[in-house]
């Protein structure tokens, strides 16, 4: 029988869990829980075995761990993103790699999105937190802005940002701006998006809502010198991955 390793994901089969059972009728299914940075021989051997991975965002599935595997047949990531999994070197060992298509999670995440950046403008959390205390006289401090008029900003502009995009542009009659160097102005027009370079979007924006993989050249794309471009105030959603954003940098830009 095929043995299936799902590794450090607590939801997979929660939502459809007669899928789950499916599988389970053709394989031996086993939820398997690693250290997030366990990588190459060390995690081919823990996961020794296995026909299938079902990958979660972590750990790393690199080179290494690639020429340590002798039964895998195939990585399937329970996301969008393969960031975590090195494709050429699984192909080269003939390993299959599967994502969910994108379609799947671009209402889900870009709604997401839009949801942080209301809880933020509007201080819901901050404002239930207030009332659960009893602090009833502090509702001065929770006055937030409208996102009518305002401008939104978009790092970003694929499969959920196009979507983000709409949301704003139609839902909200905000002002969008995008910054992608892989999309025509004339896509960006048609989701409601105007096209600008990066530090534009970062000078104009009252809120920044990031979007973009994680790549060579997004890594730390929000750092020290992007932060000091921005305006005080302004409202960062990060729905992407978190090393597109220099944690010490924001935390910096945060106490300043």
């Amino acid at each position: 029988m095929y043995k299936v390793a799902v590794v450090n994901s607590k939801s997979f089969g929660v939502r459809s869990p007669d899928l789950l059972e499916e599988l389970r009728r053709h394989a031996q299914v086993d939820f398997v829980e690693v250290s997030k940075t366990m990588r190459g021989r060390e995690l081919a051997e823990a996961l020794a075995g296995y026909h299938f991975v079902i990958a979660s965002v972590t750990p790393v599935y690199d080179a290494e761990f690639m020429r340590h595997q002798r039964d895998l047949l195939l990585i399937a990531r329970h996301g969008i993103g393969v960031d975590n999994v090195d494709v050429e070197a699984a192909t080269e060992e003939g390993i299959l790699v599967t994502r969910v298509p994108g379609f799947k999670e671009r209402d889900a995440v870009a709604e997401l999105a839009v949801a942080l950046a209301l809880d933020v403008v509007r201080r819901v959390t901050y404002s239930s937190r207030l009332v659960r205390e009893g602090k009833w006289s502090e509702r001065g401090r929770i006055v937030g802005f409208n996102i009518n008029g305002k401008t939104v900003g978009l790092i970003g502009l694929g499969n959920i940002g196009s979507r983000v995009a709409e949301i704003y542009s139609r839902g909200f009659n905000a002002r969008v701006l995008a910054y992608d160097p892989y999309v025509k102005p004339e896509v960006a027009a048609k989701h409601g998006a105007q096209l600008v370079d990066l530090d534009t979007l970062l000078r104009e924006s009252d809120i920044i809502s990031v979007h973009a993989p994680l790549t060579p050249e997004t890594h730390h794309l929000l750092n020290e010198e992007a932060f000091a471009k921005m305006k005080d105030g302004v409202v960062i959603v990060n729905t992407a991955r978190g090393e597109i954003v220099d944690t010490a940098a924001l935390i910096k830009a945060l106490e300043s």
